[in-house]
């Protein structure tokens, strides 16, 4: 005997749509004052600003062509003292510029104020929130 499941009344599927509504409103709500808070607004004006910074740019470019370079000698281990030293200055170089400072800087604050939030919806439901949220391997 084949057991019918029945099609959810249509009260029934009203409520979950509005209950589906009133979450992306909070959800809404939430990326609203997300975006308008001091330290999102920080993070944007540190984002723009190191997008802007030509010499922060090249700077990275060359780190990041050095790193290529020397990827398959610093897998074998075979990078000399010498160029081991040159990719430090350079990346130290950069990391040092201010307006990278400030970037970083900014991105710690959003990434803690982020944490936190997910740390108030996580108790607030009895799950991880933000993991639970994450894609898996296939999706």
């Amino acid at each position: 005997m084949t057991q019918q499941i029945a099609e959810p009344s249509p009260t029934a599927a009203g409520a979950l749509e509005a209950e589906e509504a009133e979450v992306y409103a909070a959800a809404h709500t939430f990326a609203q004052a997300l975006a308008e808070s001091d330290v999102f607004q920080a993070w944007e004006q540190a984002a723009w600003a190191l997008r802007q910074d030509q010499a922060a740019r090249a700077l990275a470019e060359r780190l990041q062509t050095m790193q290529r370079e020397l990827q398959p000698l610093l897998m074998l281990g075979a990078v000399t003292a010498e160029q081991r030293l040159e990719l430090e200055q350079l990346r130290s170089d950069y990391l040092t510029l201010p307006t990278v400072l400030a970037y970083t800087q900014a991105e710690t604050s959003l990434r803690s104020l982020c944490q936190a939030a997910n740390e108030v919806v996580s108790k607030q439901v009895g799950l991880d929130f933000a993991t639970n949220c994450a894609s898996g391997c296939c999706g």
